[in-house]
C-alpha cells in the first residue's frame, strides 16, 4: 500500500535560543517598531491594498537580521525547509485592542505572494495574548487552534492560514515582528 499527502498544513512555534553572547536585543526592534508605527508611519514594501491593517517598516538592525538568520536557518536544519525572506513589518498592539482575521496571501497574485509567515513576540506585555488560527479540515469547517504569544517566542506557517492576534488585556502595548518568506528553488 502507498500513502500520497496532498496537502498539508502545520504550524511551528518555538522559542528563539541564541547562543550565550549573542542574544537578540529585543529593545533595539521594540524601538524600530514602535517607532515606525507611532512616529513615521512608513508602510511596509508589499502591496496592502488587500490586507485589513496597516503594516509598518521596521529599520534594518543588526538584531533584526540575527533573528532573520536564525529563523531561516533553524526551519531549514529541523525541518528541511528552505526560505528567503520577503518582507518584513511591525505591529504595536494597544489595550483592548487587537488585530483582526486576515491571511498574508493576495488571492489576485498567488506567484508574488509569500508562502510562510513568521510572527515574533518582540515584547509581550499580556500574559493571556493568543493567536488564533482559523481553518477547515475536510468536513469539519470553521475550526480554531489558539497558541499563547509570549516574549522571544516565533510562530510560523503556512501563509494561507487565517489568524488573527486576540485583544491585548494588559495596560502597555504589544509589539510583534513579522516576517513573511518564500520557499527558496
Amino acid at each position: 500500500m502507498h500513502k500520497t499527502v496532498l496537502t498539508e498544513s502545520f504550524i511551528l512555534h518555538d522559542l528563539v535560543r541564541m547562543p550565550k553572547n549573542f542574544e537578540i536585543d529585543w529593545q533595539i526592534l521594540k524601538g524600530g517598531i514602535v517607532y515606525s508605527s507611532l512616529l513615521s508611519k512608513e508602510q511596509a514594501s508589499l502591496n496592502t491594498h488587500y490586507l485589513p491593517r496597516p503594516r509598518y517598516k521596521v529599520p534594518f538592525s543588526k538584531a533584526l537580521d540575527m533573528l532573520n538568520t536564525y529563523i531561516i536557518e533553524h526551519v531549514f536544519l529541523k525541518h528541511k525547509i528552505r526560505v528567503f525572506n520577503l518582507d518584513i513589518w511591525g505591529n504595536s498592539i494597544f489595550p483592548n485592542e487587537q488585530l483582526d482575521l486576515s491571511k498574508d496571501v493576495d488571492p489576485m497574485d498567488l506567484r508574488n505572494s509569500p508562502d510562510f509567515v513568521m510572527i515574533y513576540g518582540v515584547n509581550i506585555n499580556d500574559p493571556k495574548a493568543t493567536i488564533t488560527f482559523h481553518f477547515d479540515n475536510k468536513r469539519a469547517k470553521d475550526r480554531e487552534y489558539v497558541l499563547p504569544l509570549r516574549n522571544n517566542q516565533f510562530i510560523f506557517f503556512p501563509s494561507h492560514l487565517l489568524y488573527k492576534i486576540n485583544k491585548n488585556k494588559s495596560d502597555d502595548l504589544n509589539v510583534l515582528l513579522t516576517i513573511t518568506y518564500k520557499y527558496a528553488t
